[in-house]
């Protein structure tokens, strides 16, 4: 119970302190020089050779179209609806306890926050959360990544 009040209290503090009220829009020319592949457009190998060989950056296009989660079950209405009420982690406190709260206060901090150190969603295993684990039918890593997760996971 002790770590529920203090996630109140994160909100509370941050609702009564947040300090930047104005939205922060980028200039109507700005432009970048990051190329836009889609995903349907390149091979695992030409990905490799272009952009993670050299580490240049790139934004994927069509990795999410089929995703259940990008077709809205993960709009934060839906996401009220499906887990207002549910437990999400973070951050840790000083003791090293984890620090949560309700889905539906983050994503009220989440529209209000001006933080320059924000709280992020730190749930390190959805498939143990026992409500949210039903989010991990609602997307799919590519196969183009299939290699990266195995280096990743040391398989």
């Amino acid at each position: 119970m002790k770590y529920k009040q203090n996630s109140m209290k994160l909100l509370k503090n941050f609702q009564h302190n947040s300090r930047y009220k104005e939205e922060l829009e980028l200039p109507s020319d700005f432009k970048d020089n990051i190329d836009r592949v889609h995903i349907d457009d390149i091979t695992a190998e030409q990905f490799y050779e272009r952009y993670e060989k050299g580490s240049k950056p790139v934004i994927l296009l069509g990795l999410t179209d089929k995703w259940p989660a990008a077709q809205g079950e993960w709009s934060f209405k839906r996401l009220i609806e499906r887990f207002s009420n549910s437990s999400f982690r973070i951050c840790d406190s000083d003791q090293g306890h984890p620090a949560k709260l309700q889905l539906g206060q983050f994503i009220e901090y989440v529209f209000y926050n001006r933080d320059d150190n924000p709280y992020y969603l730190f749930e390190k295993d959805l498939g143990a959360h026992p409500e949210a684990k039903e989010m991990l039918g609602d997307y799919k890593v590519h196969s183009l990544f299939d290699d990266l997760f195995t280096d990743m996971l040391g398989e």
